[in-house]
């Protein structure tokens, strides 16, 4: 559904899919909310919330009004939400009201986005250490995702392929901070503009001066 009507396509965890260090596809069905058993997981669900007292969960969901993709993929959020027992406001917010939502921890869940300019966990996972050492809007202190973190850096690669499964392992369990889905980039161009190549993020590969345009 989504990629018929957003440019939310991919599935992967909190490391771009396609990436050499991002979960695999045999290890991405292990973590939590991966499974393709999607009746056993809802049934999960269902279990976690009635474990935690919460059968008939009411929240609001703060998002932002931009037609593509915050919209539908709220709409899709409530409707899954919704199969498992949870009743969901969508909250509507220009810029302003959902920068202030979330800067001050005034939301019961939001959908947030990221964009990165590289591929480098080090600088893509900072993000989600604890609110002490990063800005996660979620305000979680979480010093074992904090220590997976440094344990990660300067490994020989098989060994931090692992090291960085225990940490989105961590970050799924906790489930403060999920992934929905990564976006599919789509540039239009005129025939006649020469010199450009597709970059994996908006954020780069703006110079234009290697641009030029056919007669």
């Amino acid at each position: 559904m989504l990629p018929r009507s957003s440019i939310m396509r991919y599935v992967g965890a909190y490391l771009r899919p396609g990436y050499e260090l991002a979960a695999r596809e045999e290890d991405l069905v292990k973590m939590p909310g991966f499974s393709k058993d999607i009746t056993a997981s809802r049934a999960e669900a269902r279990r976690l919330l009635s474990e935690a007292g919460v059968p008939a969960l009411k929240i609001k969901l703060v998002n932002r009004t931009i037609a593509n993709l915050f919209v539908p993929a709220g709409i899709y959020l409530i409707d899954q939400w919704r199969q498992i027992g949870v009743d969901t406001e969508h909250v509507g917010a220009n810029d302003a009201m959902y920068n202030s939502a979330v800067n001050e921890g005034n939301f019961d869940v939001a959908l947030d986005f990221q964009g990165d300019a590289i591929d480098e966990p080090t600088y893509q996972l900072t993000r989600y250490l604890s609110v002490d050492l990063s800005s996660n809007r979620a305000r979680y202190v979480d010093r074992d995702i904090d220590q997976l973190f440094e344990r990660q850096k300067n490994v020989d690669p098989q060994e931090r392929y692992r090291l960085l499964r225990q940490f989105e392992t961590r970050m799924l369990s906790e489930a403060c901070i999920v992934p929905l889905l990564w976006w599919q980039r789509i540039v239009v161009m005129s025939a006649r503009i020469h010199g450009w190549g597709m970059t994996p993020s908006h954020l780069i590969g703006q110079d234009l001066e290697t641009l030029w345009l056919e007669p």
